[in-house]
């Protein structure tokens, strides 16, 4: 008699989505492309949503690689604040503290619609993995 286990669908999205996030995030940060080689993680990251996709098959990993993209954007900006604002040797004046929120909310700003783009194309490639891992389990049974 064999038992076949299988874990909870929440903890297995966890588990890919933080795989997703440790392999993406070391390609992106750790690796050195620079200047016109830029694109190579994101193509890397484009096809791990995907891969990952037809494996899981769960339409819950449609948010697994946004979720990193943006919780990523999100870490590097408080990252950014607790460096300007926190941990400075000398204290900012009041027109220097004015400067770097403007910055800062400018950063945000900017940022926000290519972030939401990214992270858009980012669930389209999960989603679509899940279509044909969907698929293709279909025609196995």
């Amino acid at each position: 008699m064999t038992l076949k286990w299988q874990s909870r669908t929440w903890v297995r999205r966890l588990g890919w989505t933080a795989l997703y996030g440790l392999l993406y995030g070391g390609a992106y940060f750790g690796a050195p492309f620079h200047g016109s080689w830029w694109w190579i993680p994101h193509l890397g990251g484009l096809a791990l949503a995907f891969f990952i996709g037809v494996r899981f098959r769960s339409r819950l990993w449609v948010l697994g690689p946004p979720v990193v993209i943006i919780l990523g954007f999100v870490a590097v900006i408080v990252i950014d604040i607790l460096q300007s604002f926190v941990f400075t040797e000398e204290p900012w004046t009041e027109a220097q503290s004015k400067g770097a929120e403007i910055a800062l909310g400018m950063l945000v700003a900017f940022s926000f619609i290519p972030l939401m783009l990214s992270a858009g194309v980012f669930a389209l490639a999960a989603a679509s993995g899940v279509e044909v891992g969907k698929r293709r389990s279909g025609r196995l049974e």
